[in-house]
């Protein structure tokens, strides 16, 4: 058991969990639940640095809906930047989400064993 458990062992035990079990989702295309509305409608406001203030302040269902309480800067920008990367391709926004994964689970587990 101590050869999965010591050192920086366990984390390569879950990052690789983590590429095989979400990996595959780099080759997907966007889902037509809110993708459309969320990106792919809003791949200009997205490319533009200058809006980054706006993305501050605006509710996250903003291209749909007028006002809202819905507030997610960070996706917004998250979003934008992955924009900025790779021109709105979806294997950008699905390689953020795994990398996402994988930080939140090592960082469960970590909590985990203190």
């Amino acid at each position: 058991m101590s050869l999965f458990l010591r050192g920086w062992r366990p984390y390569a035990w879950l990052a690789l969990v983590v590429c095989v079990l979400f990996g595959p989702s780099l080759y997907f295309d966007f889902v037509c639940y809110d993708d459309n509305v969320l990106i792919r409608d809003q791949v200009e406001f997205l490319r533009q640095p200058a809006n980054t203030a706006q993305a501050l302040t605006r509710h996250y269902f903003a291209p749909v809906t007028q006002g809202g309480r819905y507030y997610r800067p960070l996706v917004t920008l998250s979003y934008m930047t992955d924009t900025w990367l790779a021109g709105g391709k979806p294997w950008a926004y699905h390689a953020t989400n795994v990398a996402l994964h994988l930080a939140v689970t090592c960082l469960v587990f970590l909590l985990l064993r203190l």
